[in-house]
């Protein structure tokens, strides 16, 4: 048996992906051959005669020719020759050749579907196995993208996978130990649930996380009287819950993203700070009459009113009078300027940054 790995996401810019696997192939078998249009069949018999012992030469001379290979194209039948060309090779001997398909789901659309249309049109063969480590979910997406939100993407997986294997969700302590996020900051509690609101596998983690340092890192540390006031706390607040939760949608979908960030999508907010564990940072934004349970006499407000007020506050609030839209929720203060704030922090032009 022979094991080749293919990086999808690395190959995701050729046009087809059948190139860039047979190269691998060829690379990790340790056959040097240059690929070019007219060889592609060559390559291809040379690489399965390495381990398969077949002489197949009479079998190719009438493929590698440059006009045959145009008139397959223009036909559209080399998904059948390539087919029959495998099949061919491999139906005399028991060895298997297994390819190890990674990071299928990071990729564009347009070449996820191809790579899976081409690998069952190629190498339809039981000898030929492909082993895909995959986020399942993420690639039904991918899938929807390419044919549109209404197509059944995991009906159309199924022609694909015989087999699936799912493993077990790993333990992410040891993650978070190793990129800090587990330091106590009232930031890090906030990434934790912003992870785990949006799925995000290991890969993305580091990536996310690295990103929000950048973006507030200067002020964990900070005892800077500019976050004495009402004001200041509000940039804090934003620094610690909001930049986070923008970073973290950004990376997660950039429609959505975009649909925040314009005013007219606060539901990721509203699944963020409706999280039990976040009554406390609900308190910031509170008078001290107020209570989310109508506690002690209290008046009774609701989460989902406190964080609309939060949301337009800051990504509705376009006033321009003396004031500067300001709104003062509990400890916080947000005006016209805030939403501007909280873009050039991602942005990495605030001079909170840490480059």
């Amino acid at each position: 048996m022979l094991a080749v790995y293919y990086d999808a996401w690395i190959n995701d810019n050729d046009d087809d992906p059948v190139y860039s696997m047979i190269y691998e192939i060829s690379k990790q078998l340790n056959i040097r051959y240059e690929i070019t249009d007219t060889n592609i069949f060559k390559l291809g018999a040379t690489i399965l005669e390495s381990f398969s012992g077949i002489k197949i030469n009479d079998y190719i001379e009438v493929l590698k020719s440059e006009d045959t290979v145009s008139r397959f194209v223009e036909e559209k039948t080399i998904e059948e020759k390539n087919k029959e060309f495998f099949t061919s090779l491999l139906e005399e001997r028991a060895n298997k050749l297994v390819v190890f398909v990674d990071e299928l789901d990071r990729c564009k659309p347009t070449f996820a579907v191809k790579l899976l249309e081409r690998i069952k049109h190629y190498f339809n063969d039981e000898r030929v196995v492909f082993v895909f480590s995959t986020n399942l979910n993420q690639l039904q997406y991918t899938v929807q993208q390419y044919y549109g939100q209404e197509f059944n993407a995991t009906r159309y997986l199924n022609r694909f996978f015989n087999v699936r294997i799912r493993l077990s969700q790993p333990d992410l302590t040891k993650l978070y130990d190793k990129v800090g996020i587990n330091r106590g900051y009232a930031v890090d509690d906030q990434c934790r649930k912003i992870i785990e609101l949006f799925d995000f596998q290991m890969r993305d983690i580091s990536i996310f996380y690295s990103s929000v340092l950048r973006a507030v890192d200067k002020t964990l540390e900070s005892k800077s009287m500019e976050f004495s006031f009402s004001d200041g706390e509000g940039k804090r607040f934003i620094m610690y819950a909001i930049v986070p939760l923008m970073i973290g949608l950004d990376m997660h979908d950039k429609e959505i993203y975009r649909e925040f960030v314009e005013g007219s999508n606060m539901k990721p907010l509203l699944d963020l700070l409706s999280i039990e564990s976040n009554e406390y940072l609900i308190s910031h934004l509170m008078e001290q009459d107020e209570d989310l349970k109508g506690r002690s006499g209290k008046k009774l407000v609701s989460r989902s009113e406190i964080i609309s007020k939060l949301y337009n506050s800051i990504f509705n609030n376009k006033s321009e009078g003396m004031s500067g839209g300001s709104v003062k929720l509990g400890k916080c203060e947000f005006n016209a300027k805030s939403k501007g704030f909280a873009l050039k922090c991602i942005s990495m032009i605030s001079k909170y940054n840490t480059y």
